[in-house]
């Protein structure tokens, strides 16, 4: 952006880690966070500073605005500490029921017409929400001006499910090359927040 001034940005995905979050504020941006983990429901009702700093909704991101389920990602995981996926490839069977909202209504409800930042370590369902939102918005200046996100692969590939997500992976890359120089990060710990 030329004007650096009014920056905002949308990161989904926290469960009980807003280092990423906190070094976006720090940066002058107004920062609109959301998880519906009960770690990130109690992270923030817990700690008064952070809802001044960041605005939280517990609500999952998703293709389009329904009630869902959040499935959890391991047998051992009770609701007090589960992390969650909208996408039940490779997860267990037991699930919680979530709020999901799509990208543009997210945008709509805070009356954002231009997002700087997007931030998305949504466990495998950031194909299904971009796809939907690149395929919702026909303004090409109302795209994000930067999205980081994480892709997961399914463990299993010789699932049905598992050629679905990748199908739909090989429609999202090819979307954002038409729009965006494209990076793959690798997965190095030293590398994962923003500072």
């Amino acid at each position: 952006k030329k004007d650096n001034t009014n920056k905002v940005a949308l990161c989904f995905g926290i469960y009980d880690d807003v280092q990423t979050e906190l070094s976006l504020v720090d940066k002058g941006y107004k920062v609109y966070a959301f998880d519906p983990t009960p770690i990130s429901v109690n992270l923030f009702r817990n700690n008064t500073n952070l809802n001044k700093l960041i605005h939280y909704k517990p609500w999952a991101v998703w293709s389009e605005d329904k009630k869902v389920k959040f499935f959890y990602k391991e047998d051992d995981q009770n609701f007090d500490n589960f992390e969650g996926s909208l996408v039940d490839i490779d997860h267990i069977n037991q699930y919680e029921i979530v709020d999901a909202f799509s990208l543009k209504t997210i945008m709509k409800k805070f009356d954002l017409s231009i997002i700087d930042f997007i931030k998305m370590d949504i466990e495998g369902a950031v194909p299904e929400v971009l796809i939907a939102y690149f395929n919702s918005e026909s303004d090409e200046k109302k795209f994000p001006y930067e999205i980081v996100f994480e892709l997961e692969m399914p463990k299993d590939f010789s699932v049905a499910k598992a050629n679905e997500l990748l199908r739909k992976i090989d429609i999202l890359l090819d979307t954002l090359n038409r729009y965006y120089n494209v990076y793959n990060i690798p997965n190095d710990k030293a590398l994962r927040h923003i500072h």
